[in-house]
């Protein structure tokens, strides 16, 4: 990726991609504050330098149930926000 993130964010739903699923769902590059979908891999969540961790809780929220709208998908964290 060349930037600093913490990998992959969402655990992969019964082989399938949960950064295809995300991108699927039309998010890539969308933002929260701060933080943003990877341009380059859906499952990735990057800081820009000055995200917060509210910004970062709507953003999953927001993922997760785009996700479940579109394709009745209960993604799961792969990261634990604390």
């Amino acid at each position: 990726m060349g930037i600093a993130t913490s990998g992959c964010f969402f655990k992969n739903v019964n082989g399938r991609s949960s950064g295809q699923l995300i991108d699927q769902a039309g998010l890539k590059n969308f933002s929260v504050g701060d933080f943003y979908i990877s341009p380059k891999h859906a499952n990735f969540i990057i800081n820009r330098g000055k995200g917060q961790a509210k910004d970062l809780i709507k953003l999953v929220k927001i993922i997760k149930e785009r996700v479940k709208e579109k394709f009745r998908v209960e993604l799961e964290e792969e990261v634990i926000v604390v």
